[in-house]
């Protein structure tokens, strides 16, 4: 009970619901001191008492921080937030005390040596203050906090060039990310030191990269508020809300406070919900996440990322896909230069059904957009692959020089060799057997255009069997005979693809075939009869994701239905299966199952195809 409720409240507060957090941390501190009043485990009396420092509450944080300091394992950290309300306080003595107690415990702790430099010089012993932050320094190197106390140090000494040199070294250390400026301000900010909260905000503003930086402006307004500036504060909020949005992502705790403040003081600022909304989304917190959106929506129907954010929680989180859809064309509708939003709606539609001459027409209505994107170009080639004409498919891959993307692997050269051995037996069934060949070996070989190499053991059981057939047409049988041994070769299991180096489970088809082109026909219907049972045994599998750092074949922009992913599969390879045993009306309808469930899957319309063009009675001769 102690450690639920302690792991839930820190799960609450790391996620910026820091006043829920208070009444889980209360539950295990209650818990574990209904029976001894100094009990062993202090962890949750230090949680609560942040907590209760996070919201503002630093008398009551003050007590249970100090009932941290006699375990030692909460000693250091808990003398050092004693220190930080002191200097709140303005008492700076008892912080020194504090923070030299902190110290005893930890002296590595360089936000301790840099706090005791900050109240030394804020007492006036400059000396102290400079040896301080000096070890700090010596230490490292890079300590930016540390850095900046020197500077501070030097300005107040009157050595204005000395602290320019500093000046730039710290720009050269902070300007690389604003979050470090918010960062550093921030422990000003713990300790109560808002002149040093506002002289480093100001810091960042001698920065052109940072100087339109609207986070940069918020805090600053948010400083000036404490000062009791309101005036000068509500300038900088509107000021900050006007600003470029591009790059501004928040997602620091103490964010949610500053933002909170500007909806406070500006009203009508449409950017600040919007910040919050993305910060929210990122902890997790999708319900006010969207309700932060729509209020930004509210304010300014305009902006086109709000709807595009709010497209992504519909249908992400809240499961509306005709709510998604309506954001996501409103966010294009108002920008219609953005290929990123562009791939987006095309993903939605894809996901919802929409047909695949609809989505073609689309991409070829842009095709501007699509040449900007690897994954735009990449799903106009798959639309013309789905719709049969794999000529023009192939001419667009030869065409584009692509370069791998996160969640993109195999599927260019997927497309690449669907395409060839498409082409391939085309010509096989026209007799032309020589461009069979010449297709089916150009599959075999990736050109370096596409940005991917062959992994090892890749699967290529279908493009030996038609080469076998066309060889075999030709008359020339050692070499028909060499690749259909090829085509068996491998022990195959079926399984559900996941990930983009799965072996394809459909191999065992042509395993099948090529079997039965070799006159074993039990060890065909083995083959066949694997096939259908794995999907008899698996069509209602619950699934689930197990990995860490490996990509799916799919950039999941929307969550994807790996249930109904699975079911695809197992009605695919069932229909597999009852092709190989020439039941053609059980095969039809499991292909046609599969195209209900998603439109776009390609071989089952490849299948369809094929067997559209027998007649009923008529023996199926090649796949």
């Amino acid at each position: 009970n102690v450690d639920n409720n302690n792991a839930y409240g820190l799960l609450l507060l790391r996620r910026g619901a820091v006043r829920e957090s208070e009444q889980f941390f209360r539950c295990a501190v209650d818990t574990i001191i209904s029976r001894n009043p100094n009990p062993y485990k202090s962890e949750p009396y230090y949680n609560l008492a942040l907590s209760l420092f996070l919201q503002g509450r630093y008398d009551e944080a003050y007590d249970l921080f100090y009932k941290c300091t006699w375990n030692d394992q909460w000693k250091s950290v808990a003398f050092f937030y004693l220190a930080r309300i002191d200097s709140i306080r303005k008492n700076y003595e008892q912080a020194l005390e504090h923070v030299d107690e902190s110290l005893i415990s930890n002296s590595r702790n360089n936000h301790a040596w840099n706090l005791k430099a900050a109240v030394l010089r804020k007492t006036g012993r400059m000396q102290l203050a400079h040896e301080t932050v000096t070890y700090v320094l010596n230490a490292d190197p890079l300590d930016y906090g540390a850095m900046n106390e020197q500077r501070l140090c030097i300005q107040s000494a009157g050595k204005q060039k000395s602290a320019d040199n500093i000046s730039g070294s710290l720009k050269d250390c902070l300007s690389r990310d604003v979050t470090n400026y918010l960062a550093l301000a921030e422990e000003y900010m713990n300790a109560g030191m808002f002149e040093e909260v506002c002289d480093i905000l100001e810091f960042a503003l001698e920065t052109e990269k940072w100087n339109n930086d609207p986070m940069i402006h918020y805090y600053l307004g948010y400083c000036e508020y404490r000062f009791g500036h309101k005036k000068e504060a509500v300038k900088l909020i509107k000021r900050a809300g006007k600003l470029p949005s591009d790059f501004c992502f928040p997602n620091r705790l103490k964010s949610i406070d500053v933002l909170k403040l500007a909806q406070e003081l500006n009203p009508d600022d449409a950017r600040a919900p919007y910040y919050l909304g993305n910060l929210f989304y990122d902890k997790k917190r999708y319900d006010s996440a969207i309700e932060y959106w729509e209020k930004s929506r509210c304010l300014d129907n305009t902006f086109p990322t709000v709807h595009r954010n709010l497209a992504i929680a519909y249908y992400n989180k809240k499961g509306d896909a005709e709510k998604a859809r309506v954001a996501m064309e409103a966010a294009f509708a108002l920008n219609t230069n953005d290929a990123r939003v562009f791939f987006e709606l095309d993903q939605l539609y894809k996901k919802q059904g929409k047909s695949p001459e609809e989505r073609l027409k689309m991409l070829n209505d842009h095709l501007a957009l699509v040449e900007q994107r690897d994954d735009l170009y990449l799903e106009r080639v798959m639309l013309y692959n789905l719709q049969g004409n794999y000529r023009k498919a192939a001419e667009l891959l030869a065409t584009r020089h692509f370069h791998p993307w996160e969640g993109g692997e195999g599927k260019v050269t997927g497309q690449y060799v669907l395409s060839h051995v498409q082409l391939g037996r085309e010509y096989l069934g026209n007799g032309d057997y020589v461009k069979t060949i010449d297709e089916l070996k150009e599959a075999q070989v990736y050109p370096e255009n596409l940005g991917e190499g062959k992994l090892t053991g890749t699967r290529e059981n279908n493009i030996h069997y038609y080469l076998a057939c066309a060889y075999e047409e030709m008359g020339e049988d050692e070499m028909a005979g060499f690749h259909l041994n090829k085509a068996v070769e491998g022990d195959y299991s079926p399984s559900m693809s996941m990930y983009y180096y799965d072996k394809a489970s459909d191999m065992i088809f042509y395993q099948g075939q090529a079997l039965l082109k070799m006159g074993k026909e039990k060890e065909a219907r083995s083959k066949f009869n694997k096939l259908i049972d794995y999907g008899q045994a698996h069509l209602f599998d619950k699934v689930s994701i197990d990995y860490f750092a490996i990509s799916l074949p799919d950039f999941l922009v929307f969550d994807e239905d790996l249930d109904t992913r699975n079911k695809i599969n197992c009605h695919y390879l069932m229909g597999l299966g009852y092709l190989g045993l020439r039941e053609l009306k059980k095969a039809r309808d499991k292909f046609c199952k599969v195209l209900e469930l998603d439109v776009n899957h390609i071989q089952s319309r490849v299948y369809l195809s094929l067997m559209d063009r027998v007649k009923e009675k008529e023996e199926v001769l090649i796949f």
